[in-house]
């Protein structure tokens, strides 16, 4: 038998980028500019091209999504839900990074209409796809990760790591309604 004869699932990639402003987490979203879900907003990624590593999709989706090149990426756990994208079986495997609010110049692109910065605690309800279920897993993630040092900008002080921390523990328990 060949490869050919089973279904094959597409594989997309999501950048949760958290940014810091030394009081308050952010998180940018982009507007959807094309269906499923056009004019809802959702975390920058995109699907991952044969022949490049998922690190590497989430860095050149990020670039072309929002104009930013994240740095320390972390990799969150597969979202698999067989009908997670009305377009078919898509999986998708979720990076998360943090940086600075005051070094990243966000620019719309791509795919997206717009991107806007949201305070974590005010992120939309209604996101595209299952980002609000990925931005609640990639907080605990990223508690995780931080513990660790994983994530250990150079800038990260222990005041600000206890203070993200914090705020990402309140995102973790957060429930969206993402269709």
């Amino acid at each position: 038998m060949q490869h050919s004869d089973y279904p094959k699932p597409s594989l997309t990639v999501d950048l949760v980028m958290f940014l810091w402003d030394g009081n308050k987490l952010y998180l940018p979203l982009v507007q959807r500019l094309n269906d499923p879900f056009k004019g809802y907003w959702a975390l920058p990624g995109g699907f991952v091209e044969i022949d490049e590593t998922l690190r590497k999709a989430a860095a050149r989706e990020a670039r072309e999504e929002i104009g930013v090149v994240p740095q320390d990426l972390i990799e969150g756990p597969a979202f698999d839900d067989p009908h997670r994208d009305p377009r078919g079986r898509v999986i998708s495997i979720p990076f998360a990074c943090l940086s600075l609010l005051q070094e990243v110049r966000l620019q719309a692109g791509s795919d997206a209409s717009k991107v806007q910065i949201f305070d974590l605690q005010s992120i939309p309800d209604e996101l595209a796809f299952d980002h609000g279920d990925i931005i609640s897993t990639m907080c605990i993630c990223a508690i995780d990760a931080i513990r660790k040092g994983l994530i250990n900008p150079e800038w990260l002080s222990s005041e600000d790591k206890s203070k993200i921390m914090l705020q990402l523990q309140q995102c973790g328990g957060k429930s969206h309604d993402g269709k």
